[in-house]
């Protein structure tokens, strides 16, 4: 199975829709705007190739756009459409493609305004939405525009307080992309404390999370010494029963954010070992998410 996407969003959201029960249906389809030529940096491809996914596939660059359609001209169940997506327009495209009323993934990457299309989504509720929020901005900031404008795109928190509004809540964020699952199926465990979760800002024994990360970036072992060093604090805490593992769950994803915030808005592109540990820190943290997801206990 292979994943197009460009920071692995694929493959998070396939380790979603099949491990949430009642996610994945016997007819599934995803919707993708902003679809590119359908291969590089693509969403959609690996679930229409591997699982048999139908798809609605969405691109506004007409030589993009050519190349998307010869992609996929062998898949009778991939709709390819030519044109920009917005709030008046989503719905129309979705019925006349017969794409059910709760479908299974929503990508949305156009680089400008991706919250203002969900407006058009009327009646129709994807069980899961991939949106690209502007990495830019501090996590904690709100900036959600008005106006569709090339790069001109929601904040993380704007985005989290847009989606929470929706019915959706945050599971994950991949590269420049926040995943957010449907309440009716998915509930994380930090659900009531979003603020502090995403400014990074959650303490425990004394310690601001971020303080540390922060701090330990420039010293030997960088940022995986410091996660380390967290994650000894809260295996103490989990064993004296001090905190419960809601709260431990709390301050992992508390120091995630700040682990993502180093990566995107601080490192340089030339620092690809810092890259490398960060990517490795954060591959770790997904996998305390995921045994939690598959059995309940939190597992350091």
């Amino acid at each position: 199975m292979q994943d197009y996407s460009q920071f692995g969003q694929s493959a998070v959201l396939h380790q979603i829709v099949t491990t949430i029960p009642g996610l994945l249906s016997d007819n599934p389809w995803i919707v993708e705007y902003g679809a590119n030529d359908g291969t590089s940096i693509s969403n959609a491809k690996m679930f229409i190739e591997s699982m048999g996914f139908k798809a609605v596939l969405i691109e506004a660059d007409e030589e993009l756009f050519q190349k998307l359609q010869q992609v996929y001209q062998p898949y009778p169940s991939v709709h390819t459409k030519f044109g920009k997506v917005d709030e008046n327009n989503l719905a129309n495209i979705l019925t006349s493609c017969g794409v059910p009323k709760e479908f299974e993934i929503l990508c949305v990457d156009i680089d400008s305004g991706e919250l203002l299309t969900l407006r058009g989504l009327g009646t129709y509720c994807p069980k899961v939405i991939q949106i690209e929020f502007d990495n830019f901005f501090h996590p904690a900031t709100f900036h959600q525009p008005e106006e569709f404008r090339h790069s001109n795109q929601a904040s993380l928190m704007s985005t989290l307080y847009t989606m929470r509004d929706r019915g959706y809540s945050l599971h994950s964020t991949v590269g420049y992309d926040a995943l957010f699952v449907r309440n009716d199926l998915y509930q994380p465990p930090w659900a009531n404390q979003l603020e502090a979760a995403v400014a990074g800002l959650v303490k425990y024994g004394g310690y601001t999370f971020n303080h540390i990360l922060f701090g330990s970036r420039n010293k030997p072992g960088g940022i995986p010494k410091g996660w380390e060093f967290i994650k000894m604090k809260l295996q103490n805490l989990l064993e004296s029963d001090i905190g419960k593992q809601s709260q431990i769950l709390e301050a992992v994803w508390s120091a995630r954010c700040s682990i993502y915030f180093i990566k995107v808005a601080l490192l340089t592109d030339a620092e690809e070992d810092a890259h490398r540990d960060i990517d490795q820190v954060l591959q770790e943290i997904q996998a305390i998410y995921v045994h939690y997801l598959q059995t309940g206990k939190v597992k350091l």
